[in-house]
């Protein structure tokens, strides 16, 4: 996982609340986890009990909430029992990136700012490269870095070299998709992204 933690669990002892449960041997799926920081030890079957159990949840749950519901399920109920980078709380945040659309409240946008950032870190730590997902992403970022700007009424700093940056990357990986944003054409001719 290079570092992403993308299946570690959260330690389930009260008194280590920052401990990782990891697999002893990733490459064995039989292999006990253990915590990196207080050393408890869990058999593989526990851990993929609360693997499904967590899954499920996020599934049947979350996904089915509007913006609001799914960042309230993030920060009271996930957030204590699974990491903030859990495959299943990376999958929650792309379900509130894709909700929260630019009418939201500013928290909410602040919100979806964070999680695109810290989406976008799983990917190049796990050097994916130019991929799809990273595409929507950086335009996911770039339109709510934009709209942050507005309504702040920031729009003489925007936008930055690194927005610039955002836009570019969305336009480079996504021009030649069917299944790019309606506006990107738009945004990259307004910016200078398309050359």
């Amino acid at each position: 996982e290079l570092g992403t933690y993308l299946g570690a669990l959260k330690c389930v002892r009260d008194r280590c609340p920052d401990g990782r449960l990891v697999s002893l041997n990733p490459l064995k799926i039989a292999s006990a986890w253990q915590c990196d920081k207080c050393g408890l030890q869990m058999g593989n079957l526990k851990v993929t009990k609360i693997q499904e159990i967590a899954g499920r949840m996020v599934l049947n749950n979350a996904i089915k909430r509007d913006e609001a519901g799914i960042l309230e399920y993030l920060n009271d109920h996930v957030s204590r029992f699974l990491l903030p980078c859990n495959q299943f709380t990376v999958e929650l945040k792309l379900q509130a990136i894709r909700k929260i659309q630019g009418e939201a409240c500013l928290e909410h946008l602040v919100e979806k700012e964070r999680f695109c950032r810290e989406i976008l870190t799983i990917l190049e730590q796990l050097k994916y490269g130019e991929c799809f997902i990273k595409g929507v992403l950086a335009y996911e970022l770039f339109k709510v870095r934009m709209t942050i700007a507005q309504r702040r009424d920031e729009q003489g700093c925007f936008p930055d070299e690194p927005a610039l940056d955002n836009l570019r990357t969305a336009w480079t990986i996504l021009q030649h998709s069917g299944n790019r944003p309606r506006d990107l054409d738009q945004l990259a001719q307004c910016y200078g992204c398309n050359v």
